[in-house]
């Protein structure tokens, strides 16, 4: 899909990671975006797998159907 290109376009990796869980959460609900491996969304994304933990353990559960700039700053911010 073009939400996932544009995705893979962005050049930090933490900003990636975050953008990739905020999708996953809108396109399958948070609890089935957990479920899948963070080797899957690492190698996906472009990224090493620690980056999707790190990305996971910042990202919290109010903020996954918000939009994807909170998402980004939370996990900069944080």
């Amino acid at each position: 899909s073009q939400q996932l290109q544009d995705i893979l376009q962005v050049e930090s990796p933490l900003e990636r990671a975050c953008l990739i869980l905020h999708q996953l959460g809108q396109w399958v609900g948070a609890e089935e975006a957990k479920k899948i491996p963070d080797n899957l969304l690492a190698q996906l994304a472009g990224l090493l797998p620690r980056t999707i933990i790190f990305a996971r353990k910042k990202f919290p559960k109010q903020t996954i159907n918000r939009d994807k700039l909170m998402c980004i700053k939370h996990c900069i911010l944080s």
